[in-house]
């Protein structure tokens, strides 16, 4: 008996340990807003969300921060308007839309969202008129060097791609994400260079963007700053900013393979946001980071309010479509 206890507790601890956690959101009232499952340092599992008045308003499943199967929407009297199936983050398909008289719509057939690239053949992002751009917002992301990270900094190998980057006479570092003021190129070299000094996170300057053409949105990365520290003494520096794009190149060149054993190229893992970060500042009028506003567990609450945010936007693109 004692033998059987003993196995009991030790698969209860498993499990346990293997279970997923969850992300939460509330109203000012009290009522929950929305929650989605978050393993390994991402959204990882079911997707739901609620009106106000309690009313669910939508459900779908996300696979390492990307849209998967079905996702389903209602309105705020408990009508299903929109029914989406997802097979990647990227590709969908519109099985069900309705009217708010419950009437059934067309279903419309969107063009798939290209992968674009530059005159050198290097990827890139498509190109879009700003008609086409109908919501957006600036996000910036910290990436730390976590064990969910890993193929971000095993091998050093984005640290590889930006010193490749730097040895490139005439390539530009600058002193903030508006890439306004050049940094002198030559003293970054040298503490890239530096074997006491160690790449230990990245800072993300990206726009979130809903698009007209494609009727879904993506992220688009404007700029990279790595963010290096003394092994010794331990100080803490931003290197400078780089435009993403000029990356983009080299990074497609370097192949690395998740949990998973899934082959795929360093710019494809970034452009799948397929990696543990925090968002630290959303751009609005007081344009502040949220530790200037929100203290210890309120900084990550309001990170996490924030992407919830982002998905409701895109809810609400889809609601619009049964109105039009």
């Amino acid at each position: 008996m004692k033998n059987y206890f003993t196995l009991a507790l030790l698969l209860l601890l498993t499990f346990s340990v293997k279970a997923i956690d969850s992300k939460k959101i509330w109203y000012k009232n009290g009522q929950l807003k929305a929650e989605v499952g978050f393993e390994n340092g991402l959204f990882n599992g079911d997707f739901r969300s609620w009106y106000v008045n309690g009313q669910k308003k939508a459900v779908g499943k996300f696979f390492n921060n990307q849209r998967i199967g079905k996702w389903q929407l209602w309105d705020s009297l408990g009508t299903l308007r929109v029914v989406r199936e997802y097979t990647d983050g990227f590709t969908f398909t519109t099985q069900l839309l309705k009217a708010v008289d419950g009437a059934e719509l067309p279903l419309s057939v969107y063009p798939k969202y290209p992968i674009a690239t530059n005159n050198l053949g290097e990827p890139d992002y498509p190109a879009l008129e700003k008609h086409q751009i109908l919501v957006f917002k600036d996000l910036w992301r910290m990436i730390d060097n976590t064990p969910e990270n890993a193929l971000l900094f095993q091998d050093n190998t984005v640290h590889q791609v930006i010193s490749n980057y730097l040895d490139i006479e005439g390539n530009a570092v600058f002193d903030d994400y508006k890439f306004n003021h050049l940094l002198n190129i030559d003293s970054l070299r040298k503490i890239m260079r530096d074997p006491q000094m160690k790449i230990i996170g990245y800072r993300l300057y990206e726009g979130w963007n809903y698009f007209d053409p494609y009727q879904m949105s993506d992220y688009w990365i404007m700029g990279i700053c790595p963010i290096v520290q003394h092994t010794t003494n331990g100080k803490k520096a931003d290197l400078g900013w780089i435009r993403f794009n000029n990356l983009r190149g080299d990074l497609d060149a370097v192949a690395v393979k998740d949990s998973g054993g899934k082959v795929m190229t360093l710019d494809e893992l970034i452009q799948a946001n397929a990696f543990s970060s925090t968002i630290y500042k959303e751009a609005n009028i007081y344009d502040r980071a949220i530790a200037d506003y929100k203290k210890g567990d309120e900084i990550i609450a309001e990170a996490y309010r924030i992407e919830f945010d982002i998905w409701d936007m895109e809810h609400e693109m889809w609601m619009r479509l049964t109105e039009e």
